[in-house]
């Protein structure tokens, strides 16, 4: 999963999460290995395939989406690195 336009889950975040965290020394519990576990490729009544995660990953899930949320509090939307951006 490259690029999943339809949940936003994808290892390019993972990698940038992880990377950035560990980067700015903020603590997550994210496990990218425990979605990639529990996903798999179902395939609907309409013929198309979906990626979808088991009811268990739902926590690891949620870290996912607030380790987003602490890097843009912290540090993406950060007044200083958002005055860079502007040179």
């Amino acid at each position: 999963v490259v690029a999943n336009k339809r949940t936003g889950v994808d290892v390019d975040k993972w990698d940038y999460f992880l990377r950035d965290t560990h980067n700015l020394g903020i603590s997550v519990t994210f496990d990218y290995s425990r979605l990639v576990k529990l996903s798999r490729v179902n395939r609907l009544k309409n013929e198309e395939q979906h990626i979808c995660l088991r009811d268990k990953a739902i926590d690891n899930l949620y870290e996912m989406f607030h380790a987003r949320r602490t890097l843009h509090n912290s540090a993406y939307q950060h007044r200083v690195v958002q005055t860079i951006d502007s040179m």
